[in-house]
């Protein structure tokens, strides 16, 4: 064998191992947790299926426009708060046109998040704050609910979503009183204490990885060992999904504060000088950074 060859030889082995290695790891990994049945999932798709109409955006269109959408959808918001209510879980089939299918239930969730925003901005112009909250929440629920145990695109259009919801919060935040701030405070509160651990940014990626192999055998397993060699590609897309989960999870943690501090002003007639002026009679914590894990001390200032 020439030293030419050894490299190649070298190189086709690790491969080999490495390929031995996924499939032995392919064999004993564990299935999926079952589906919850019935789904809540399974409700948001056929809701987001059923929506007809598009009026625009809800805070420019003419306000008979938009109460002619949102009546046209009561009904079938009804059955997306139904989903709302039910455990939720996205059904994963391991094949490889599944991502592909599974691009119209995502456009169906989209869909959803934007009539449930139209619905708050309706309220909100007519002047029914308290129920512009409640489907401003149902907005961030819905984010959160329809990617649990999905893949990274379920969680990116999550946090559309999510983005939606606390946009529309963020407009009512300065016409609120201080029951309706605690109100939308002990449901995000419960929404954030509702997370699983399987939810987290590692473990989606364990997800997608195993989502990977399994739906594309021996090939998904060779791509994997490729992935490995362009680890700065991989790295940089965990980087991508990690940034805009703490974006989220920022966007959320200034909500609760904004919420807060309205509250307490409007209980003491004065604004709060501090995040721990708030505690506990207000925030059950005080909100941690994302990134480093330390506790927010400061009241966020306004953009």
């Amino acid at each position: 064998m020439t030293k030419k060859l050894l490299p190649r030889v070298a190189v086709g082995g690790f491969i080999l191992i490495a390929v031995l290695g996924a499939a032995l790891i392919l064999s004993s990994a564990k299935p999926p947790p079952p589906l919850p049945n019935p789904n809540g999932y399974d409700d948001f798709v056929k809701a987001g299926c059923m929506l007809t109409g598009n009026a625009g955006d809800p805070a420019t269109t003419s306000l008979e426009d938009l109460r002619a959408e949102v009546a046209r959808n009561a009904s079938t918001l009804g059955l997306a708060r139904m989903g709302l209510e039910r455990p939720c879980r996205v059904p994963l089939e391991y094949s490889e046109n599944f991502l592909s299918r599974h691009a119209g239930d995502l456009l169906a969730i989209k869909r959803l998040a934007q009539a449930f925003y139209a619905e708050g901005k309706l309220a909100e112009r007519e002047g029914r704050d308290a129920e512009a909250i409640h489907a401003y929440l149902e907005n961030i629920q819905l984010g959160r609910e329809s990617a649990r145990g999905g893949l990274l695109i379920d969680r990116l259009v999550g946090l559309a979503c999510e983005a939606f919801g606390c946009a529309g919060l963020n407009s009512v935040v300065g016409q609120l009183g201080a029951s309706e701030c605690r109100t939308a405070i002990r449901r995000l509160e419960a929404m954030e204490a509702s997370d699983a651990p399987g939810e987290t940014v590692e473990a989606l990626f364990q997800r997608e990885r195993a989502f990977h192999r399994r739906a594309y055998g021996w090939r998904g397993q060779f791509d994997e060992v490729l992935a490995f060699f362009r680890s700065r590609d991989l790295r940089l897309a965990q980087q991508q999904l990690r940034q805009k989960t703490e974006a989220g999870q920022m966007r959320l943690q200034r909500l609760l504060v904004d919420l807060a501090a309205r509250a307490y002003e409007r209980d003491k007639g004065q604004p709060p000088k501090s995040v721990a002026d708030l505690v506990p009679d207000y925030l059950k914590a005080i909100p941690q950074d994302p990134v480093t894990g330390t506790n927010r001390a400061n009241l966020p200032q306004s953009p």
